[in-house]
């Protein structure tokens, strides 16, 4: 009985001082975090399209017979949580990325490849737009295309915006031929600047 009871004092002040730990927000303030991204995550704007796109867990292929057909992909932050208040107006809810790394593969000889990177900020509800950049034979990718490219590479694309904005929506989409693929997706997430 001794014992029980000894025992039982040491698992509820475990408990207790879990319980006291949850309440505290995590800081991120370590980084950059590296997110990684399968293509699969895309989606297509309806779903009525999405009967053309074939999702697999290493990457998302537009179908034979299509087109082009534009995917979103949004990108998270530590997956669907934010970052935790770390005393500055609003720290948690802003974005700092890198440059998001795009693998794909362009297998239509008549269309090209290309995506844009978007972020839409918090209150203000503006949104922001970067470049389009084209799938080419460069490994920076290329602004524009004369030809379009048959093969694969990387796609660089760049910050929508100048500085941090409140935001936890962000991404890119991309038009993706017919027999085409988006494989992954890797960007560096800053510490809450």
């Amino acid at each position: 009985m001794r014992h029980e009871r000894k025992l039982l004092g040491m698992t509820v002040a475990v408990v207790c001082l879990a319980s006291a730990t949850l309440v505290h927000a995590y800081t991120y303030n370590m980084g950059p975090n590296y997110v990684n991204v399968s293509g699969s995550r895309c989606r297509a704007s309806t779903s009525a399209q999405e009967d053309a796109l074939t999702h697999e867990v290493n990457y998302l292929k537009v179908n034979s017979g299509i087109s082009t057909r534009r995917v979103y992909c949004p990108m998270q932050r530590r997956e669907n949580s934010t970052y935790g208040w770390i005393g500055g107006v609003d720290a948690e809810f802003k974005v700092d990325t890198g440059t998001i790394y795009i693998r794909a593969e362009d297998q239509s000889t008549t269309r090209s490849l290309s995506c844009f990177s978007f972020a839409a900020a918090m209150g203000s509800g503006a949104n922001y737009f970067g470049a389009t950049r084209f799938l080419c034979s460069n490994a920076n990718g290329c602004s524009s295309v004369s030809n379009s490219y048959v093969g694969r590479n990387d796609l660089p694309l760049f910050s929508p915006y100048a500085g941090s904005p409140l935001t936890v929506n962000w991404g890119y989409a991309c038009d993706v031929p017919g027999n085409s693929f988006l494989y992954y997706t890797d960007v560096g997430v800053n510490p809450n600047p």
